[in-house]
């Protein structure tokens, strides 16, 4: 029997969660998206002022104190500073942590997610992204020779070594999803400015990918861009 069907396919990862912060109290681990701060609060699109939209109440948490800095001085205040490296106690107690985008960035894997542990009880749902190992993108890298990777990025997960760094940290997984969010008119849009003639030359090879993309992910979920796990402090 598979583990992954298309029915661990959600279309977008942002509206997933969005729907399981409304009306919550949200722990919001990473919560200023930097480096792309600014970029992201200027134009009002950053999952923190999304989910601000939706929840209860929010709470962000941030290492980048210099980004927290900018968010203060638009108005956040329930945005503060925290370790993961350094265990350490918040009084703002959540229904739901969102540790979106973060975890590939860390280097001591046990120690933040034990981190995570000691800011939940047994009823907290926390939900987890990651890019996906086994996305489209990295499967057309083994044909160039090169598989891109963020320069900050310091491990790559497929759903099954996710599932197993959880469970043995003692979170039991509650749901697994992957999830695709392509920028394809933003890429487009950026083209255009630099060349008419040279997006006009790619535009079709773009649109043939984009296509093949979508069929795969489609049948194929596990070609999708990002991983997203449910999961619970186990008892």
């Amino acid at each position: 029997m598979k583990d992954i069907t298309r029915k661990n396919y959600v279309q977008n990862r942002e509206q997933f969660i969005l729907d399981r912060c409304k009306g919550k109290k949200v722990l919001h681990l990473g919560c200023c998206d930097s480096p792309a701060t600014k970029f992201k609060f200027d134009k009002n699109v950053a999952l923190f002022q999304r989910i601000e939209k939706v929840c209860k109440a929010q709470e962000g948490l941030d290492i980048d104190q210099k980004s927290m800095d900018y968010l203060h001085d638009m108005g956040y205040k329930n945005v503060s500073f925290f370790d993961l490296n350094k265990p350490g106690k918040v009084d703002f107690k959540p229904d739901v942590i969102v540790f979106a985008d973060t975890l590939e960035h860390l280097m001591n894997l046990e120690t933040a997610l034990t981190s995570l542990k000691g800011l939940m009880n047994e009823k907290v749902e926390l939900i987890i992204t990651v890019p996906n190992a086994t996305m489209f993108e990295r499967v057309l890298g083994n044909f160039r020779g090169y598989i891109h990777e963020h320069e900050d990025h310091k491990v790559s997960f497929t759903y099954t070594a996710l599932k197993q760094l959880l469970l043995f940290n003692q979170l039991d997984v509650s749901d697994i999803f992957l999830s695709d969010q392509l920028n394809i008119e933003r890429e487009v849009d950026e083209d255009l400015k630099e060349s008419l003639l040279k997006t006009s030359f790619l535009l079709p090879f773009r649109a043939a990918k984009f296509i093949i993309r979508k069929s795969l992910v489609f049948f194929f979920p596990l070609f999708s861009e990002c991983l997203i796990i449910s999961c619970k402090k186990r008892v």
